[in-house]
């Protein structure tokens, strides 16, 4: 029912009580509605599994179907913060999603699997955050 999720942090959290106590509050946006833009104190995640075509055999198709409706999709994520993929199919689409996302002022990391073509990613507003650190595993890629 709800895809986007929008939430803030505490004014008062340390980094170390972070993972106690940095949510004040989330708030869901039906995936009917816009995305509005955050405030300064917010911070707004859009995260999606994409289904790469390559597991989806009996599914729509790619180009036709599927293809228009992220482009959709990801033009109205164009509000959020930071956005996070799985399942990217970085030999169909990473590159066009790249471009993309880049014309809205998004950076991103997309997972190094070596020859493996299934990734995950990661974007967000340059304007918000910067890339420090990065580190591709298996199955994560955490940055």
């Amino acid at each position: 029912k709800h895809l986007g999720s929008r939430g803030h942090f505490a004014q008062n959290c340390s980094p170390t009580r972070a993972a106690a106590c940095c949510w004040r509050a989330m708030r869901f946006v039906d995936r009917q509605q816009g995305f509005p833009a955050s405030s300064p104190d917010e911070i707004s995640i859009f995260t999606w599994n994409l289904l790469a075509p390559s597991y989806d055999d009996d599914g729509l198709d790619w180009a036709t179907v599927r293809l228009p409706a992220f482009r959709r999709w990801f033009e109205r994520a164009a509000a959020c913060d930071v956005i996070c993929m799985q399942e990217l199919d970085k030999t169909l689409f990473a590159e066009e999603l790249h471009n993309m996302l880049a014309v809205h002022s998004f950076e991103g990391v997309v997972q190094d699997r070596n020859t493996f073509p299934v990734v995950n990613a990661t974007y967000f507003k340059t304007s918000r955050f910067q890339t420090t650190w990065v580190e591709h595993r298996s199955r994560v890629l955490l940055c």
